[in-house]
């Protein structure tokens, strides 16, 4: 599949892929084509994961400028359906609101259809939402979504982070959150509570503790970072002899 040519600074995003032969289009999706995304959303996910007809096409209403299609001609083959929120992590609230001017960027689902997938379509999907929430949505510093364990290898392709499991209960199988940073936290100047006389040194020597908006603390001295999560080890419901060990990038068979 061709990599995706993105380009604009503009809030509805559409850009084109040219091939030999065909052109496919990324670009936001329209109110009358939510039952398009619904149908695809049918063939991917099982009937406990997946939200109803009115939740995609409430969330249209509200986020419209952060759900994407990919288009072969005027068929819809894959899309993103995100929401913007505050908290560092996704909790049992996230999926149910929509904050225009929160920090963090959710995405909710990532679907190609059946007859499309292992093309790279997700892939470039997501290049190209990437780089559309880098120059149209101001303020957010982070991407965060949810996946089964067999997924995890490929979004970290994606550059994405393993965050460890998910408390939430959608469905059969666990959940694992991954996060993609894009920036620093910002420190709101408001939430900064310093106290007029003299600090004493925290136990990593600051004299000041800072707070972004998200609660994460910034002191002077930052402590080492906590080790990164190992994936779990399971297999994938569909060849079931897929593993999650990555190794070089790539997802490792038995």
């Amino acid at each position: 599949m061709p990599v995706a040519a993105v380009h604009g600074t503009q809030k509805y995003f559409s850009s084109k892929l040219e091939t030999r032969d065909r052109t496919y289009t990324i670009r936001c999706l329209l109110p009358d084509e939510v039952a398009q995304v619904y149908e695809i959303a049918l063939s991917v996910y099982c009937e406990d994961e997946l939200p109803s007809l009115k939740t995609f096409i409430n969330i249209h209403k509200v986020a419209e400028d952060l759900c994407l299609g990919y288009f072969d001609g005027e068929k819809l083959i894959s899309f993103i359906w995100a929401t913007r929120y505050y908290g560092s992590h996704i909790t049992a609230d996230t999926f149910d609101t929509h904050m225009p001017t929160g920090e963090n960027l959710i995405i909710h689902s990532i679907c190609t259809d059946p007859k499309w997938q292992h093309q790279g379509i997700a892939l470039t999907l997501i290049a190209a939402f990437i780089s559309h929430v880098k120059s149209a949505q101001v303020g957010v510093v982070r991407i965060l979504l949810l996946c089964h364990a067999w997924h995890i290898p490929f979004f970290t392709r994606a550059n994405f982070v393993f965050n460890g499991k998910s408390s939430l209960a959608l469905g059969p199988d666990l959940w694992y959150e991954c996060e993609l940073r894009l920036a620093a936290p910002v420190v709101d100047t408001f939430m900064i509570k310093q106290e007029e006389e003299h600090v004493a040194p925290n136990e990593n020597g600051a004299e000041t503790n800072l707070r972004t908006t998200d609660g994460t603390l910034l002191p002077q001295l930052l402590p080492p970072p906590a080790p990164i999560p190992t994936p779990p080890q399971e297999q994938c419901p569909t060849c079931g002899s897929c593993i999650q060990s990555e190794v070089n990038g790539s997802l490792q068979t038995r």
